[in-house]
């Protein structure tokens, strides 16, 4: 009985470590499956560490899930080095920053126009004004020309630094555009959307930036937001909006990736943004399949960028390169914390070493 206990539960550990292969546009369930794999990693060690006090003849099976987990999983986990500092001249450093619409009250209600209480919004505008990276990705932006407080592109290029941005919506009527922006020091000579959800801020844009001889594609991405809370009914909302968002992403991840086998083969691409996925997850893989991972390449720690107490220890944001980019430095800048996330800044070199 015990064997055939263990025997179940290696298979399932299997399918799960699997299951990230297969399009949640096919099964869905497998986009809620693989979030498990952690959990899954606990278990067998704790279960490793029973066995081998009762000298159990099966202590293999969840030793040999932990080698695989260890081999696909802990690189996209856990990173131990310490990056130094850049010394690169020919580099170009990127943010990738999701605003939650820089935590602004309801829009034009009495406390929209009190900077006491729009805070967040101030601090948000202030930390991306003083940094000092040549590129800026948001995600959830908000613009308001008529607001002494939410004024963000103009008091973000007020500073002189970013010359050039892109924000794929127009002005609303009321002086209102939100969704995704990139800020650059460098020329754009191209730019344009990949993908727009129906609600209007998620999806993706790029810019082409001229940066000496080089040409670099900068596409700012947010995936269809998962909206899990609930105040009423919540499991089966729960699953309902968890099956549309793991699809959704699919369906998006399709029109992203078909973009990037587009670009002009001498472009160098930094992808950057917010997937609402975890590295476990379909999308996850099919991207780092193309493009290399900053954080696997130059992280430390866990590198956890939402900053939520409900949904706390995931990281959901990224920026993916070119193999042809080197990666210098990346970081989680948990110290700006006004956000439901936090900063991520790389910084990469335009021409890698000869050794590589």
């Amino acid at each position: 009985m015990k064997l055939i206990l263990h025997t179940a539960f290696f298979i399932f550990s299997l399918f799960l470590m699997l299951s990230r292969n297969i399009a949640p546009k096919y099964f869905w369930p497998v986009g809620m499956l693989v979030q498990l794999i952690p959990l899954l990693w606990i278990i067998n060690i704790i279960l490793l560490l029973i066995m081998i006090l009762k000298k159990s003849r099966f202590f293999y099976f969840p030793l040999f899930i932990i080698i695989i987990l260890s081999i696909f999983f802990f690189n996209s986990t856990f990173q131990l080095r310490n990056t130094e500092k850049s010394t690169a001249s020919n580099s170009i450093s990127v943010i990738s920053y999701n605003a939650s619409f820089f935590k602004k009250k309801t829009t034009f209600s009495k406390e929209y126009y009190d900077p006491l209480l729009n805070a967040a919004a101030l601090e948000i505008n202030n930390w991306l004004v003083l940094n000092e990276a040549d590129v800026i990705c948001v995600q959830e932006f908000f613009d308001d020309v008529n607001s002494d407080i939410l004024n963000n592109i103009a008091t973000i290029t007020a500073s002189g630094k970013y010359e050039y941005h892109f924000v794929y919506k127009q002005k609303h009527d009321n002086g209102i555009r939100q969704g995704l922006v990139i800020f650059s020091k460098y020329p754009i000579i191209d730019k344009g959307t990949v993908f727009i959800s129906e609600n209007n801020y998620n999806g993706a844009i790029y810019t082409d930036l001229k940066i000496k001889n080089d040409t670099v594609r900068i596409i700012d991405v947010h995936l269809e937001s998962m909206r899990l809370a609930s105040k009423t009914d919540y499991l089966f909302t729960f699953f309902r909006a968890y099956k549309y968002g793991v699809i959704k992403h699919n369906i998006q991840l399709e029109k992203l990736m078909s973009f990037i086998r587009k670009t002009p083969p001498q472009y160098k691409i930094i992808l950057c943004g917010d997937l609402n996925e975890t590295p476990y997850s379909f999308v996850y893989k099919q991207l780092n399949e193309k493009l290399n991972n900053a954080f696997e390449n130059a992280g430390s720690g866990f590198g956890f960028s939402f900053n939520s107490q409900s949904l706390p220890l995931l990281r959901i944001d990224n920026q993916f390169y070119d193999p042809r980019l080197q990666i210098q430095t990346f970081k989680t800048i948990e110290e700006c914390n006004a956000s439901e996330h936090f900063p991520i800044v790389g910084e990469y070199s335009l021409q890698k070493k000869s050794s590589e």
